[in-house]
């Protein structure tokens, strides 16, 4: 077992629905799926957000670029305890795609929290 390969990581967390969250604008893939509609290994999402430093009502999204790395990054830091609210069934699906990724899956409310800790470094917004 292995971790998360790169169209993996991109199809847990892309392929989960996380951006229907009201503090996500557009999420848009960066290159063209394959014909088996896999991203290609050096894949970029460009991510509209909300800071939470922010007033959502005042203030512009802000723009990310997000790669593979980014992702494994974030998963790393929530697997090893360093991010503040990130639940025991996050924590296991980290630990998953860290360690064997073809065994994780994440419902949209843990792939938001990946990404905010992606794009934020943290977790700071729940619904």
């Amino acid at each position: 077992m292995s971790a998360a390969t790169r169209q993996q990581t991109e199809s847990l967390i892309f392929g989960s629905g996380f951006d229907s969250f009201r503090w996500w604008g557009a999420c848009t893939p960066m290159f063209e799926y394959d014909r088996d509609a896999l991203a290609p290994d050096d894949w970029t999402w460009e991510i509209y957000y909300d800071h939470h430093e922010e007033d959502p009502d005042h203030a512009p999204q802000r723009r990310a670029l997000t790669t593979h790395e980014d992702v494994m990054r974030a998963l790393q830091a929530i697997a090893d305890g360093k991010v503040r609210y990130a639940t025991g069934n996050l924590v296991q699906e980290c630990r998953k795609a860290l360690e064997a990724g073809e065994t994780a899956h994440f419902e949209p409310d843990d792939a938001d929290s990946v990404m905010q800790v992606v794009v934020m470094g943290g977790i700071y917004y729940t619904d």
